[in-house]
């Protein structure tokens, strides 16, 4: 039993994610065995939730950050509250906060329109100066601006973060 948790140890300190239920029913004997059963299991769950994820007609923010479930299982992603507005449209946005009668104004104080996740991160007034940090970081890497959200969590995930750690939401309220 001892050699049998070294070796799922060992598997959950390389494996991204895997499901811990199967390994009640998989009797094995090495690590490569255990490695085999899981990362089978892995990619079949994996399928299915980027089924349901591509089929759902919710979370259509996230959706454009994180498209397929595979490579957002492989990076990991800071959690905090900015970070998680943008990448969700929930939380401290005016037109989140408008849908459910908690303001009375859905528009963003710049006054150009409704304060969304994709008007703070491409267009709002008062986040010029962190905006366009952002852009100069980003074509400095040999990148290009406009780009996708995919491409803002995939290729420039650190850039972006610094771009929302420098939001101060209590200044957009």
């Amino acid at each position: 039993m001892t050699r049998q948790i070294s070796c799922v140890s060992k598997i959950i300190t390389r494996a991204s994610s895997f499901c811990l239920y199967f390994l009640r029913s998989c009797v094995c004997h090495n690590y490569n065995t255990y490695h085999t059963h899981i990362h089978r299991h892995t990619h079949t769950h994996t399928h299915m939730w980027q089924r349901q994820w591509t089929d759902t007609g919710k979370g259509a923010v996230t959706k454009a950050f994180f498209p397929f479930v595979r490579n957002r299982l492989r990076g990991k992603i800071p959690i905090f509250p900015e970070f998680t507005v943008l990448v969700t449209g929930h939380g401290k946005l005016r037109s989140y906060l408008h849908r459910f009668g908690i303001t009375d104004n859905p528009m963003c104080p710049c006054e150009e329109e409704e304060q969304t996740a994709d008007h703070l991160i491409f267009q709002c007034k008062r986040l010029t100066n962190q905006r366009n940090n952002m852009i100069k970081q980003i074509k400095d890497t040999g990148g290009d601006w406009p780009t996708t959200k995919e491409t803002l969590v995939n290729n420039y995930l650190h850039i972006f973060v610094n771009f929302a750690k420098s939001i101060d939401f209590t200044d957009l309220q």
